[in-house]
C-alpha cells in the first residue's frame, strides 16, 4: 500500500511539474509575441516621425507673438534662431541623404605616377546606421582600377585598395562579382560580367550584419542591466557572446548571421553547468529579445 501511494504521488508531482512546464511556455510565448507587437508599434511610430514634417521656424516665431503685435524675442535671437535654422536644414538634409543612398560611387585618381590606366580609380562608399548609438558609423571605401585597359581594351575593373575589416571576404565576392575577360588561348566561354550592384551589396550585407548583431547584444544588456555586470565581444563577427551577471554566473552565446541564437553555455561562479538556464536562453529565438528576469 505505501509503495502504492508513493508511486500514485511521484505521478501527481510529474503531472504538476508537466502543467507548470506547459504554462511557463505559454507565459514566455505570450511575452514574445507581445514584444514583436511593440516592436512592429515602435517601427510604425518611427516612419510616421520619418515621414511627418517638423513645425517650419515661422510657425515657431508667429507662437512668440504677444496680442499687442509685438514678440518677446529679441532680434539678435530671432538671427541666432534663423541661422541655427538652417543649420540643422542641412544636416537634415545630409542625414536623410545617407539614409536613402547608403550606397554611392565617386572617381577619383592614383597619385602614383606608375599608376594603371592614367590614375583613373573607381570607389564606392558604403555606410551603416547604427540604430542603438542613433549615428552613422565611418564609411567603408573599395577602390578599383582598370589595369587591363591599355594593354587589353578591357574595361574590366580589378580591386585596388578597401577599408573593409578582414573578416568580411573582400577578394572571394570581388573575385565572383568581378570576373575578368579570359587571357589569350585561355577560351571565350567563360563568364565575365562584371556585377558592380551585387558587389556593393555583398559587402555591405556582411557590415551592415554585423552592426545589426551588435546593436542587438547592446539592446539586450541594456534591457536587463539589472542583471549584466558587462558583456564581452570576443570575434570582430560579433557572432559570440559572453554575458556575465552580477550573481557571478556567465553565459555564452553563439550567434547566427541574423542574430538569432544557435547555442548557449552558462556556468555559475565556480564552473558547474547550469542546464536550466541554458534552457531558458535557448528559447528565446533573437538575442535582443532575450529576458533574465527569471535567472
Amino acid at each position: 500500500m505505501a509503495s502504492a501511494s508513493s508511486s500514485n504521488t511521484s505521478v501527481v508531482e510529474d503531472e504538476v511539474a508537466e502543467n507548470e512546464a506547459e504554462q511557463l511556455e505559454s507565459q514566455i510565448q505570450a511575452v514574445q509575441d507581445e514584444i514583436a507587437a511593440l516592436t512592429h508599434r515602435k517601427s510604425t511610430l518611427n516612419a510616421h516621425f520619418l515621414i511627418s514634417p517638423p513645425p517650419s521656424l515661422e510657425s515657431l516665431l508667429d507662437s512668440s507673438v504677444l496680442p499687442n503685435g509685438s514678440s518677446n524675442l529679441t532680434e539678435e535671437t530671432i538671427a541666432t534662431l534663423q541661422n541655427k535654422h538652417k543649420a540643422q536644414q542641412a544636416i537634415s538634409l545630409r542625414a536623410v541623404h545617407r539614409l536613402c543612398t547608403s550606397v554611392t560611387t565617386f572617381e577619383t585618381r592614383d597619385p602614383d605616377p606608375a599608376a594603371v590606366d592614367d590614375g583613373y580609380v573607381f570607389g564606392i562608399r558604403i555606410e551603416v546606421f547604427s540604430s542603438q548609438t542613433r549615428e552613422f558609423q565611418i564609411p567603408y571605401y573599395i577602390l578599383l582600377n582598370r589595369p587591363w585597359r591599355t594593354l587589353r581594351g578591357s574595361d574590366d575593373f580589378r580591386l585596388h585598395r578597401h577599408t573593409f575589416p578582414p573578416f568580411v571576404p573582400v577578394k572571394d565576392i570581388c573575385k565572383k562579382r568581378l570576373p575578368t575577360l579570359p587571357l589569350e588561348g585561355e577560351g571565350d566561354d567563360r563568364p565575365h560580367q562584371q556585377d558592380l550592384l551585387g558587389l556593393a551589396s555583398d559587402l555591405r550585407r556582411h557590415v551592415a550584419s554585423c552592426l545589426r548583431r551588435e546593436d542587438a547584444i547592446a539592446k539586450m544588456g541594456s534591457n536587463n542591466a539589472e542583471f549584466v555586470s558587462r558583456i564581452t565581444l570576443p570575434g570582430a563577427e560579433n557572432l559570440e557572446a559572453n554575458v556575465y551577471l552580477k550573481t557571478g554566473s556567465t553565459a555564452n552565446m553563439r550567434l547566427d548571421a541574423k542574430g538569432r541564437i544557435q547555442k548557449v553555455s552558462a556556468k555559475d561562479n565556480v564552473g558547474r553547468r547550469l542546464h536550466a538556464l541554458e534552457r531558458q536562453l535557448q528559447r528565446m529565438a533573437r538575442i535582443e529579445n532575450l529576458s533574465l528576469s527569471e535567472t
